[in-house]
């Protein structure tokens, strides 16, 4: 259960940089470009204090509730056209429908509502959480939605300490797009340098300057290393983000992955030098070696072989490694369940 953050008092010093001249505050706002380490205390101070805005106590103001509304009904088409926010839903519903309310984290929430993988677990079954999102423009509207849970309008670092990035986003070249349609391809902003899945090939970029903390400072400020459910949608950071992850420091039940193969951040893992040996080739590239055409793309399941080579083994093997099932595959989502936690005894019979 994550609990009421208490703020420190406030006191005026000096800190870290070896000289005396710098103000406490000065100082420190200096470290928050890099690095400050996940649990340093000041920063779980700094994150709590200017980076966390508490749960509403009013009604939801969400566009599910807007009956009748033709830009509702626009912006309510995902629920019945966007295949991935489907299936998880679904994922979510059998996993959690039966169980008590628990704690979630979703990162690249958006609006708060668009393609939430964690209003349900929220409204319908009572969890609490926090919602992060980098993007200013998503982030203005997530407020109003009322949400009963934290949220932050920051990015998870792709490093073990805090560290203020550049954040680059997109909005669309033509101005008579409807808001659904702007929502999607905002969601494909991504960290500069990042190699993400849309390319920046989605419309106009713009940037910003964004404070990124790692994800255990976040859990750290709530007063909770525990969580149920993960989401983790961040367009290209998400293997930074694991690999740099103590693991021993925090419980995760669930998590959901968004992660593309292009997106060699865990096979570069596992084949430097001393890495163990690499895993081998996918269907396809068998078949190129041997001067045979590839399959046809489609979407493939777990449970069926793969002959797009979509799925990324090397995050596979890194998450089993760390203790996960792999629940489910779907078009680059991934589903994994802590292997020793009842939830997988109850259904990763299943895989």
């Amino acid at each position: 259960m994550i609990t009421k953050p208490r703020h420190p008092v406030r006191r005026l010093t000096t800190y870290g940089l070896g000289n005396s001249e710098f103000p406490w505050e000065e100082s420190l706002e200096i470290r928050l470009k890099g690095p400050l380490m996940a649990d340093d205390s000041n920063l779980i101070r700094v994150l709590r204090e200017e980076y966390l805005t508490p749960p509403s106590s009013g009604e939801y103001n969400l566009m599910l509730d807007k009956e009748g509304s033709k830009t509702a009904e626009n912006y309510n088409v995902y629920r019945i056209g966007f295949g991935s926010w489907m299936r998880i839903y679904g994922i979510l519903d059998k996993l959690f429908g039966d169980q008590p309310s628990g704690v979630f984290l979703e990162a690249g929430a958006l609006d708060g509502e668009f393609i939430s993988n964690t209003l349900f677990l929220e409204r319908d079954l009572g969890w609490s959480g926090l919602l992060i999102e980098a993007d200013p423009f998503l982030y203005k509207s997530l407020p109003g939605k009322n949400r009963k849970a934290w949220s932050s309008h920051s990015c998870i670092s792709p490093a073990n300490y805090a560290q203020k990035l550049t954040l680059e986003t997109y909005h669309p070249r033509n101005k008579t797009m409807d808001y659904a349609a702007e929502l999607m391809i905002r969601s494909t902003g991504n960290l500069e340098g990042v190699k993400a899945p849309a390319k920046g090939q989605m419309g106009i970029k713009t940037t910003y300057e964004v404070q990124c903390f790692p994800l255990l400072s976040y859990l750290l400020a709530l007063n909770t290393t525990t969580v149920h459910y993960i989401s983790l949608d961040v367009e290209g950071a998400e293997a930074s983000i694991l690999l740099t992850l103590p693991w021993d420091q925090i419980s995760v039940t669930v998590w959901n992955i968004e992660h593309r193969a292009e997106n060699t951040g865990f096979r570069d893992f596992y084949l430097e030098p001393g890495g163990i040996k690499p895993i081998p080739p996918p269907p396809k590239e068998k078949l190129r070696s041997q001067g045979k055409p590839n399959p046809p793309k489609r979407v493939v399941y777990i449970t069926e072989h793969d002959p797009a080579g979509g799925k990324d083994d090397y995050l596979v093997l890194f998450m089993k490694e760390k203790g996960y099932a792999l629940y489910d595959y779907w078009d680059g989502d991934y589903t994994f369940i802590r292997a020793d936690s009842a939830l997988c005894e109850k259904h990763c019979h299943v895989i």
